[in-house]
């Protein structure tokens, strides 16, 4: 007859699955802190090297989720999205003055609105939007006027808009749905026409002198946008290196500033 005053060393079946959740809600929330973490220092060093060393302020200060900031480049203006109201939607935010002042919620529609992208002077917005197609098409905002104005068709996934360097047209990520794999193009204000920069790519940047970082997902390539010029920094290809950025506005164009990756 075993002593009942020993105690079972091996935790019970629902012990188990608890102790099974327990450790995977941790993993999970070290990893979105990393994220979160990771995010906040590339934001950083892609600003200045002095950023490093400063002070962070915080500029949002909702207990809603906010991210994807996008600053013009005359540091007057930040655009980000937010949860704040339920969903997904775009917010404008002045930075000019010394306090600073609330936020206005410029997209109201119950479907997603992310990735924003202000032009130089934070006059006009560029963002993805998911309510006439779930794979997302890319709009232009005229936070002005607020004329708003489709850009991409219903063919495919559209994703990451950034202005080009005059400011006449944007590049974009266009996904294949059938081929499974996305593209760089560029889309002119004027006419609508569009070209194909790079075949084949999962992210990109680019910057005020028209130098286009990009990745395939495994090699970085930096591209002049002016004669198609390209340099690729060659990785050991056992790895992802994904979401390049570089500084938009640099007071010139080389290819001996830092590039940075995920």
């Amino acid at each position: 007859m075993q002593d009942s005053s020993v105690t079972n060393d091996h935790p019970s079946p629902l012990s188990q699955e608890r102790l099974l959740k327990g450790r995977w809600s941790a993993q999970i929330q070290s990893a979105v802190c990393c994220v979160m973490i990771f995010t906040g220092l590339v934001g950083a060093l892609c600003a200045s090297t002095q950023a490093i060393a400063a002070t962070p302020q915080p500029l949002t200060a909702h207990p809603a989720l906010d991210y994807q900031p996008s600053v013009s480049a005359d540091g007057q203006t930040m655009a980000f999205a937010s949860m704040r109201s339920g969903n997904a939607d775009i917010w404008v935010q002045a930075l000019r003055s010394s306090a600073l002042t609330l936020p206005r919620r410029v997209t109201t529609h119950p479907s997603s609105d992310q990735e924003p992208a202000l032009n130089r002077d934070g006059t006009r917005l560029l963002y993805v939007s998911h309510k006439s197609d779930p794979r997302g098409d890319v709009y232009l905002l005229d936070l002005i006027t607020r004329e708003e104005q489709r850009l991409t068709d219903l063919t495919s996934g559209d994703a990451s808009p950034q202005w080009d360097q005059e400011e006449k047209g944007f590049l974009y990520l266009k996904h294949d749905p059938l081929q499974g794999t996305s593209a760089i193009y560029r889309k002119f204000f004027s006419n609508q026409s569009e070209e194909l920069i790079v075949p084949q790519a999962v992210s990109f940047s680019v910057n005020g002198h028209g130098q286009l970082l990009y990745s395939n997902g495994t090699q970085l390539t930096l591209m002049n946008l002016q004669d198609n010029s390209s340099t690729s920094f060659d990785q050991d290809g056992n790895s992802l290196d994904l979401w390049p950025a570089m500084d938009r506005h640099p007071s010139e164009a080389t290819t001996h500033r830092p590039l940075f990756f995920t």
